[in-house]
């Protein structure tokens, strides 16, 4: 087993399924007949701290890549090359490809250093990522939760907004699919 394949099994999946879990309970949190104000906070709070860690540990894998011997990549940017090009969205091969694994590294330098400087980032701060409800339209058909109910959504610098979920889902398909595993089902790490 390479050296990325066991780091992805043993930190990011478990992140990963972290994450679901805390958007899970904040879903819970919104719909509960008895909710109170403090529990829906502390499930959004959650929510937001375990997709920061996600994210970051999703985003690292690429550091780990680069070191791994196993794999035929002899650099960082050998590896984002690799990765982005075997991203799709939602698993959807006619649908158009969305540069999610430069949107992580973008929402990833966001949450870690508050501010983005960089020309080309997507994103701007860190308050791009915040827990907010979706209608009609406001994300990409299929992406995020349903019901318009409050959700972790990256707005980018255009205007447009993703749900992290989705990108997180698109880039460990593609993570997936380049280490030559099976794909799970969605939201299933």
């Amino acid at each position: 087993m390479s050296v990325t394949l066991a780091h992805m099994g043993m930190t990011v999946r478990p992140a990963l399924r972290a994450y679901i879990a805390a958007e899970q309970g904040y879903t819970h949190a919104q719909i509960a007949v008895t909710r109170l104000p403090v529990d829906v906070e502390t499930e959004r709070a959650d929510a937001m701290r375990t997709a920061r860690t996600a994210a970051m540990e999703l985003h690292h894998l690429c550091d780990v890549a680069a070191h791994d011997q196993t794999l035929a990549l002899a650099d960082p940017a050998s590896v984002r090359t690799a990765v982005q090009s075997r991203v799709l969205f939602l698993r959807e091969p006619k649908a158009p490809v969305p540069d999610d694994f430069q949107l992580l590294r973008d929402v990833v330098e966001a949450f870690k250093h508050f501010k983005i400087d960089r020309p080309r980032a997507t994103v701007t701060s860190a308050d791009d990522m915040a827990t907010i409800g979706t209608g009609w339209g406001v994300a990409r058909y299929g992406e995020g939760k349903y019901g318009g109910i409050d959700q972790v959504m990256v707005t980018r610098k255009a205007g447009d907004k993703r749900a992290l979920s989705s990108i997180l889902q698109n880039v460990h398909d593609a993570w997936t699919t380049l280490l030559g595993e099976p794909l799970l089902k969605i939201g299933e790490y």
